[in-house]
């Protein structure tokens, strides 16, 4: 199974600077579901 969620253009530069393992660790830290669309739109 494939999902496809929308991330933010901050988290697309991180992923792309550091990393995806770097961006599964930030969604560790975060108290927001990823999935969730009202999460804050910055990072943590």
């Amino acid at each position: 199974m494939l999902w496809a969620v929308p991330i933010t253009a901050q988290e697309a530069s991180l992923i792309l600077r550091e990393g995806l393992e770097a961006f599964d660790a930030y969604i560790e830290e975060i108290d927001d579901s990823i999935i969730d669309p009202s999460r804050p739109m910055n990072l943590a």
